[in-house]
């Protein structure tokens, strides 16, 4: 009889209604028109932060488990999760009704990309937050950024002429342009504080807010104070028109008044106060940050995958029953495109017991593997010709029964060798030898606390090596203690005659 290793095909069936008594939510292939806006085709993925396209629209994944949580505080539907219909999709309808972002004292939180995603977004609340920027080039209704506390040097607000609230009081910023604010009612510029480095030159120590700064307007730097050189004259200097400071001993930090602009109002400083702390090395400038620019609508994207609920069929050989496996987590929602490579995003293989996962598959053969590069259409093209919508292609998850190596415990002097090639399923390899030990006697073998047999084979699918792989296994001898009995010895007395 030729052996042959059983592969195990688990067919991903993308169909309609009921397959095999396995209730299948509706699973679709149709001509899908999406919304493209400021570069983003929606819907976008919740589970791995990716557009209909496969673009990653939120990098953070600390911000990408915010949006899944966080609820909407105003409107209709005012304490609804941003996902309001909850299928693990943000709609560009649902993103409609978001109105704040609150990431307020997240200092897991790094970064906000992808916030254009919120085009009716309205304030930005995220003071002591770990966020360095926040690009809101393409957030065109803003009216209040809340940034207390944080890292951000730098931010951006041409476009922005309604925005009514900044609060950047203890952030970094070296200069900050609010001129094109037509009507704000509140600008909390505080004090900010940063670092960086004055040089050694000619005997003396220089630093240049231009060479920091490049976009700094010098005619807004007033009252310019040094720490650690002698403020006069003589061993401090400063350049108005080049924004460079010397000084004949090395300084501790400098700070200046920004001229913000007097808007005759209490609720917005006049001036901004900056502090910087200064080390000894190259000056190095403030990271150039390219804010994101819209971008042209590209039109309807085709979708050639809706998958809400996935069904797998186990195709075994005709000795073994037919196996239904779990369906993959997370996998309600899937969306694919044309050009899609997140086939494998949120997808999860099923545990088969006795079987250990290979990959998946194109092919029925499991030859086509698929692999973080596959596109949609490369599968498509392995089952069908042309682009119709109407074909619905599968994947398949390959799995290879296992083979396990057999060792013996035996606990006393005699030792076996170990038995290898032993498949799941075939019966286990019991010793033929007798053992022996002194003060015991041999009551069989045990695997996993379970005595076995003969008859035993290695398919207890609640067992570890069930879902170990192809691994090592052992069987521990039984023992147990002989009780020796105890002669009483007779008193024998003698007769008196």
């Amino acid at each position: 009889m030729i052996k042959k290793t059983i592969s195990v095909i688990l067919s991903l069936t993308l169909m309609l209604g009921t397959v095999g008594g396995f209730n299948c939510k509706s699973v679709k292939a149709y001509d899908f028109p999406t919304e493209y806006i400021n570069g983003i085709n929606y819907p976008i993925s919740l589970n791995t932060g990716k557009d209909a396209s496969g673009k990653l629209v939120f990098k953070d994944s600390k911000f990408l488990e915010y949006i899944k949580t966080a609820t909407l505080d105003t409107g209709y539907f005012r304490g609804y999760n941003f996902d309001i219909d909850e299928n693990g999709m943000l709609s560009q309808e649902e993103s409609e009704y978001v109105d704040n972002i609150d990431i307020e004292n997240r200092e897991d939180i790094k970064s906000v990309e992808g916030i254009e995603a919120f085009i009716n977004l309205k304030n930005i609340y995220a003071s002591h937050s770990g966020v360095t920027y926040v690009d809101i080039n393409l957030n065109n209704n803003l009216k209040g950024i809340f940034l207390t506390g944080c890292k951000v040097d730098q931010i951006h607000l041409e476009g922005h002429e309604n925005l009514e609230s900044l609060k950047i009081d203890g952030c970094c910023f070296s200069a900050l342009d609010i001129s094109n604010l037509t009507n704000p009612m509140f600008i909390g510029a505080g004090r900010q504080k940063l670092k960086s480095n004055q040089e050694f030159v000619d005997n003396r120590y220089r630093f240049c807010l231009k060479e920091l700064n490049p976009n700094i307007d010098l005619s807004k730097v007033e009252n310019v104070r040094v720490m650690g050189g002698k403020p006069d004259q003589i061993n401090t200097v400063y350049d108005s028109e080049t924004g460079t400071i010397w000084c004949s001993d090395i300084m501790d930090d400098i700070s200046y008044d920004y001229v913000l602009g007097n808007r005759n109002t209490s609720f917005i400083d006049d001036i901004m106060e900056v502090s910087i702390e200064l080390g000894v090395g190259k000056i190095e400038p403030l990271k150039p940050i390219k804010d994101k620019e819209p971008e042209a609508d590209k039109g309807n994207a085709i979708y050639t995958g809706d998958i809400y609920k996935l069904r797998y069929d186990a195709i075994l050989d005709r000795n073994l029953k037919n196996k239904l496996v779990d369906a993959p987590s997370d996998s309600e929602g899937k969306y694919y495109n044309w050009d899609s490579t997140n086939i494998l995003d949120a997808i999860v293989e099923g545990d088969l017991p006795g079987y250990h996962f290979v990959g998946w598959f194109m092919d029925s053969q499991g030859k086509k593997r698929i692999t973080d590069y596959t596109a949609y259409k490369d599968i498509y093209k392995t089952q069908y010709s042309g682009n119709s919508y109407k074909n619905v292609p599968k994947i398949y998850a390959k799995y290879e029964i296992n083979v396990y190596k057999i060792k013996y415990k035996t606990n006393c002097k005699k030792k076996i060798k170990a038995k290898k090639n032993i498949k799941w399923g075939a019966k286990i390899k019991i010793p033929k030898k007798k053992l022996k030990k002194k003060g015991y006697k041999f009551k069989g073998w045990k695997l996993e606390g379970k005595k076995v047999t003969k008859k035993s084979r290695l398919n207890k699918e609640t067992s570890d090596y069930a879902f170990s792989g192809s691994s090592t296994i052992t069987l521990k001898a039984v023992w147990k203690k002989v009780k020796h009995k105890k002669h009483k010895k007779k008193n024998k007395r003698k007769k008196r005659k």
